[in-house]
């Protein structure tokens, strides 16, 4: 069976303007947001990430030197956009040649679970399908996948298209891996740190 090469792209440039503080650093069980998307990647089977992150606040994260995974801290080139297709794209930018699979992950989605990942990564070894998305309970969420053969379709969009256009240029091509519960929540006002961190958490 053919190996995918997979780096994960954690989308993290978002200004953080309902949140009132950069989210990525807010604590989340042992670790912080960021730290729990990372660690939970990592858990379901990926070892290389790129981290987008917008240069005004880089999000901090500690881990132990000698431990995987492999981490590259990525610049977007124009925080001012702000843009889920701007962060995408800076990071399809930086992939090598060597790379098969760029899963688009968001870096405020700290309840990811490891088996969704792994799931999609199995998808991705047993039918090498262009797009591959979780469904869950029949509704596409995230992470995705995206192969190599399709980044250029990407890249090439220009400022007034969007991620959804080109989903929906090439949604025959997409491949559901099914997920029977919700899909991971977005952490993105007060009231969702408040709602959702794990018990025991105060908020700062």
């Amino acid at each position: 069976m053919k190996e995918e090469k997979i780096r994960a792209l954690i989308l993290a440039a978002g200004k953080s303007t309902r949140m009132g503080r950069p989210k990525m650093d807010l604590p989340w069980e042992n670790t912080t947001i960021l730290g729990a998307v990372i660690e939970h990647l990592y858990k379901g089977g990926i070892q290389e990430m790129s981290v987008v992150y917008n240069p005004e606040f880089k999000p901090c994260w500690e881990k132990d030197s000698h431990t995987l995974p492999i981490i590259e801290w990525i610049k977007i080139p124009f925080p001012e956009k702000g843009e889920m297709l701007e962060s995408i794209k800076t990071g399809l930018n930086t992939l090598g040649e060597n790379f098969t699979y760029a899963m688009i992950c968001l870096g405020d989605q700290p309840g990811i679970n490891p088996k969704i990942i792994s799931g999609l990564i199995n998808c991705a070894v047993e039918t090498h399908a262009d797009l591959i998305f979780p469904s869950y309970n029949m509704r596409r969420g995230h992470p995705w996948m995206v192969r190599k053969n399709l980044w250029h379709a990407i890249l090439s969009l220009d400022e007034s298209k969007t991620v959804q256009t080109f989903i929906q240029q090439y949604e025959d091509r997409i491949k559901y891996v099914n997920f029977y519960h919700e899909q991971p929540v977005d952490i993105d006002t007060p009231d969702d740190y408040d709602k959702f961190r794990p018990d025991g958490e105060k908020r700062e």
